[in-house]
């Protein structure tokens, strides 16, 4: 399953101290071994481009001590070096965590056309709006314990919770 299972955590793992593109390169250089720097090179380009971040490429990264990027750019760079390697199936731990609702409700609209693309996209979160509900395709919610309360489309959930909204 190398290469096809891409993991994003809840925590950012990027280098605080480079550009978002020479984060990207690095990474690809890293992940992408015995793959030429041109097509590295072509791959950060189309990351770049698929999370909306060539505005910021030149943009340090930064830290609460170094201003940087904002927090949706960072989480979507977070994202990016796991998507540099193309996988099917993606996991995300949080990924809208500690975002403000417009920018929540942007990486979620980001991670749908992802999905839309092809990829398999699997979250957790315990912040679900309705727009972001709306969003999902389907739904698993586990109880305390981890015990199984529903499976299936999201767009079903309220109706078997006996609830007007999630």
């Amino acid at each position: 399953f190398k290469g096809q299972i891409g993991y994003v955590p809840q925590d950012d793992i990027i280098h605080r101290e480079l550009k978002v593109k020479e984060s990207f390169n690095y990474t690809g250089k890293l992940r992408l071994d015995n793959t030429p720097d041109s097509e590295i090179s072509a791959q950060v380009d189309n990351v770049l481009e698929t999370l909306g971040l060539n505005d910021t490429k030149e943009t340090l990264i930064g830290s609460a001590e170094k201003k940087g990027i904002s927090g949706g750019q960072r989480k979507r760079v977070n994202l990016g070096q796991e998507l540099l390697t193309e996988p099917s199936i993606l996991f995300l731990d949080e990924p809208t965590s500690g975002l403000d609702p417009k920018t929540d409700l942007d990486v979620m609209n980001l991670l749908r056309g992802i999905a839309a693309k092809g990829k398999i996209i699997i979250l957790t979160t315990h912040n679900i709006t309705k727009e972001n509900f709306e969003i999902l395709s389907h739904l698993i919610v586990l109880t305390k314990g981890g015990k199984l309360a529903y499976f299936g489309k999201a767009n079903k959930a309220a109706d078997y919770f006996e609830v007007n909204q999630p």
